[in-house]
């Protein structure tokens, strides 16, 4: 469990560092309402993301990019692959701060 003093100290780290949304599952990115995050939680290999979209959410690996599991709509799916397929290297990035429970970067949206 997280103790109380150490979400204000990483509030104040997260936010000096541009994190969208402090937490255990902080967001990266958000286009076209769908919520990039990573978990806080324990990170387990193999490297992977969440993504949220109208109350559903999937989970994508990182190397080999692939959807995981969940229950996104197909159209969510394309999306966020072909998202993903650009920030491949910020994504694995990431991955490793989140491991480590450090701030991660915001990473460009979908345009």
């Amino acid at each position: 469990m997280v103790s109380h003093s150490f979400l204000q100290i990483f509030h104040f780290d997260a936010a000096a560092h541009g994190v969208l949304e402090v937490g255990l599952m902080p967001k990266v990115s958000e286009f076209f309402g769908i919520e990039i995050v990573f978990n806080y939680r324990g990170e387990h290999n193999p490297p992977h993301f969440h993504a949220r979209h109208a109350g559903k959410e999937g989970v994508f690996s990182i190397n080999p990019l692939s959807y995981m599991h969940g229950n996104l709509s197909p159209r969510a799916v394309t999306l966020v692959i072909e998202w993903a397929v650009a920030h491949l290297g910020e994504l694995a990035n990431c991955w490793r701060l989140a491991r480590e429970m450090k701030p991660v970067p915001q990473i460009p949206p979908l345009e």
